[in-house]
């Protein structure tokens, strides 16, 4: 059975402009053949979102139910991540990846999904700004995806290009799903820091940047397109 998650930091709502448009990403997505969409940059509730509960809004009109899970609290609401499913789930997990000193906390979440007869984990993230926070960060997120067991797809702002950063994660198993494709600003892209990896029992058909309009407007990223095989 293939499977199609999209990994898609949305800005808070703000196309490249700055306008404010909270639907758009989901308006667009609505039509696409996904099972699940990892979100990053969220917003709930928030004074600059107007109120908006933006994991809401995208479960009414993307069709998928969706869980937020806060970072921190922000703005007269809470700023996090979100997972949105076509598939049935069967658990949900959180773990906070925050380093002391640190600008802002950071979490990671995951999803446990039956997809057919399969158990599937999907892992959303989105790391620090700073190179000695994101070697901190994924060393927690290994730990953290030790604990997953199964088969498991790992996406999300990683905030870099580096692989050694990354390291501690193909140290537990995961290899990076190929894409050669920047995400990053989305316009002109010129770094490729929303990345996708896989754990055995998972198999890449496919990895790519969606590289046309909408979607080199309405975020500051461009969305990351990964099909996979399970079995």
């Amino acid at each position: 059975m293939d499977i199609t998650i999209v990994s898609y930091n949305l800005h808070a709502g703000f196309d490249i402009n700055m306008r404010h448009a909270p639907g758009a990403a989901a308006r667009v997505l609505q039509s696409l053949p996904f099972h699940a969409v990892v979100l990053q940059e969220v917003d709930w509730r928030t004074r600059r979102g107007n109120g908006r509960d933006m994991a809401r809004d995208f479960q009414d009109i993307a069709g998928a139910d969706t869980s937020f899970f806060s970072a921190f609290d922000y703005d007269g609401g809470r700023y996090g991540l979100a997972i949105a499913r076509r598939l049935p789930l069967l658990r949900e997990e959180r773990a906070d990846l925050s380093v002391p000193g640190a600008m802002e906390p950071r979490i990671a979440c995951a999803s446990l999904l039956l997809a057919g007869e399969n158990p599937l984990w999907v892992v959303n993230t989105h790391l620090g700004l700073d190179d000695g926070e994101r070697r901190v960060q994924a060393q927690t997120l290994a730990g953290f995806i030790a604990g997953l067991p199964g088969p498991l797809v790992l996406m999300g702002d990683f905030n870099t290009q580096d692989d050694d950063v990354l390291a501690p994660l193909t140290r537990q198993g995961l290899s990076e799903a190929p894409n050669l494709q920047p995400t990053f600003p989305a316009a002109h892209p010129e770094q490729r820091i929303d990345r996708a990896f896989v754990r055995s029992g998972v198999r890449v058909v496919c990895c790519l940047a969606l590289d046309h309009q909408p979607f080199l407007s309405i975020s500051d990223h461009r969305p990351l397109w990964l099909t996979v095989e399970l079995g």
